[in-house]
């Protein structure tokens, strides 16, 4: 017999599965929010890291004074302990965000398109792709119909069983 957790009920549906109480246009603009805050992340872990110097205070030096890091005090903290930790790969999580934010947008375009293509206002490349490919499709099964009717033939004229 299989255990049920307190408070879980038999048959209920698991909360990745439940419909969403936000509309879709809400859901889009959450991840768009995300999006522009990673790459505001992205753009601001690239500035400290451009503008490191040894002089700012940090984790592996014990200079004293203003930060001239575009971070401030923190930010050069911040790309101390970050170069120290990875070294010059550090840039390689600003092109990770770069990129992550660059397919986001795409995701979200698709699914723009997709929304649009269903309410019938828009046909995009793909649709256009997919009513070639099942045009393309229709000839293909149209060639092999007249494949099997000749080998059947064939096999009638020979006096084989066909299937």
């Amino acid at each position: 017999m299989a255990k049920v957790s307190a408070g879980a009920s038999v048959g209920a549906v698991p909360r990745s599965r439940r419909p969403s109480v936000l509309t879709p246009r809400a859901l889009e603009l959450m991840a768009e929010a995300r999006l522009l805050v990673l790459l505001a992340a992205g753009a601001m872990l690239f500035l400290m890291l451009v503008t490191y110097t040894r002089s700012d205070p940090g984790w592996s030096n014990e200079a004293t004074g203003v930060a001239r890091n575009m971070g401030g005090k923190l930010g050069a903290y911040a790309a101390d302990l970050i170069l120290y930790l990875f070294g010059l790969s550090s840039y390689l999580w600003v092109v990770l965000a770069v990129v992550l934010v660059i397919q986001g947008y795409e995701a979200i375009r698709d699914l723009r398109n997709i929304g649009a293509n269903s309410h019938g206002r828009s046909r995009s490349l793909g649709n256009a792709t997919a009513a070639s490919s099942e045009g393309a499709s229709a000839s293909t099964r149209a060639a092999n119909r007249k494949a099997d009717t000749a080998a059947a033939e064939a096999a009638d004229q020979a006096g084989t069983a066909h299937w």
